[in-house]
């Protein structure tokens, strides 16, 4: 039988996914992206939806606020005009902690927190909302109809945006839905658990093969899980507006790093549903068709995600396959670097993108600033990085570790590679 990557090299479509574009060939489904709706999307406000409870909330409230946050945010993303962050890229921080971070935070971003309470027969949310240079607002939202009181607390978010709701969004948000209450809070314990994320995965296959239609519990999905893809493809055929899991489903997918347009076609889906959700955005590169031109997802995933490391190399390397101006480049790496000058980690990933890119000079000057962090020696705060990585604690304290060394050797091989007296990676 042959295997995923055999079959996308050979060009033929793995038998189990769908072709959500049949009548576009492989190029043009990575050619969709208009300059009016890029014009647009950058001037998108951007905002994300915080877990909705206080440190000191019961357990049950914790699980109700994590779990109505999830749902809440599979509502709003499908907003066209804001770009809001799905799961993996919103903030997990109670109330309090928000509110004492959110000064401290990229100022493009909009937080939804506030404190959930559910009793039996009645569901309460004071939201707290923190805009860039705007006073917090405060608005409340009560309901004794759990469905009806989603909506509600969509539709007051989507106010105090300023956002008007189109009248299709009703048909969106009335599929994806927990069969009751019970399953909601069932799903929020499972996203407030301390146990292994292999338990809380087994938990979340448990409690969706039980109520398949409630989608957003595959987010708490392993990708070892058993039949995984299997489970989202599912979940996708019975709620198909679910950006989130569209995001979840190109990775499910890839299986090389080379066009794969059975990927692209779930990150196309999602920006048709959404047409600021910055990890379809991030995505759209990683596989699509070598022809298209993929700049602006680039720029657009660095804007709408801003913070994000793997936004910043992508368009990083973007840029260098658009032969963009040296300054411009810098200031990308100062952005990488600067997330902690300190940390070892950050210069390699930069320096991986332009060894990728053909780009050893650029390389070197950011193993140069790396080197400085060792030699003449090791900076604190660069060892308390390396530490953190428990292998590698042990080899600094046993003396088997030389960061200095490496970094010389790295740079020995790209001044090979410059002068062309080696390669790379020999």
């Amino acid at each position: 039988m042959r295997s995923e990557w055999l079959s996308s090299w050979l060009g033929t479509w793995p038998k189990d996914l769908p072709r959500l574009y049949p009548q576009l060939d492989d190029r043009l489904l990575s050619c969709f992206l208009s300059d009016a709706e890029y014009r647009a999307i950058l001037k998108m406000p951007i905002a994300a939806v915080l877990p909705l409870y206080s440190v000191d909330s019961s357990d049950r409230d914790k699980a109700f606020g994590a779990a109505l946050a999830r749902l809440l945010t599979r509502d709003l993303m499908l907003l066209e005009s804001v770009s809001f962050h799905g799961p993996e890229d919103a903030p997990t921080l109670a109330f309090e902690e928000a509110a004492e971070q959110y000064p401290r935070q990229p100022r493009r971003v909009t937080w939804i927190s506030g404190i959930a309470h559910i009793e039996e027969g009645l569901c309460k949310v004071d939201f707290r909302i923190f805009a860039p240079g705007k006073p917090v607002q405060q608005t409340e939202v009560r309901g004794s109809m759990f469905k009806e009181f989603v909506a509600e607390c969509a539709l007051a978010i989507s106010e105090a945006l300023g956002v008007t709701i189109p009248e299709s969004l009703g048909e969106k948000w009335s599929v994806g839905r927990p069969a009751n209450v019970v399953n909601l809070l069932r799903f929020g314990k499972i996203l407030t658990s301390e146990l292994p994320a292999k338990e809380r995965s087994y938990q979340a296959k448990q409690l969706w093969t039980e109520d398949m239609d409630f989608s957003i519990v595959l987010q708490a999905l392993v990708e070892q899980e058993a039949n995984y893809r299997v489970m989202l493809l599912e979940g996708y055929r019975r709620d198909p507006y679910n950006v989130a899991l569209l995001c979840q489903l190109f990775n499910a997918v890839r299986e090389t790093n080379g066009h794969e347009p059975y990927a692209v076609q779930f990150a196309r889906k999602a920006l048709e549903l959404s047409p600021g959700c910055g990890r379809a955005h991030l995505y759209m590169p990683e596989a699509a068709h070598p022809e298209a031109s993929l700049l602006r997802h680039s720029e657009l995933a660095h804007y709408l995600l801003p913070g994000n490391m793997d936004a910043v190399l992508s368009y990083l390397a973007a840029m260098c396959r658009a032969s963009r101006s040296p300054r411009e480049l810098t200031e990308l790496v100062r952005e990488a670097i600067n997330r902690n000058p300190y940390d070892p980690e950050n210069y390699h990933r930069v320096i991986e993108v332009f060894v990728a890119m053909k780009q050893p000079r650029y390389a070197l000057h950011v193993a140069k600033g790396l080197q400085q962090l060792f030699e003449p020696e090791m900076h604190p705060r660069t060892r308390q990085c390396l530490e953190q990585d428990p292998r590698r604690r042990h080899l600094l304290q046993a003396g088997d570790y030389d960061p200095a060394r490496e970094v010389r050797l790295l740079m020995r091989r790209l001044r090979e590679s410059i002068t062309g007296a080696g390669a790379l990676g020999s």
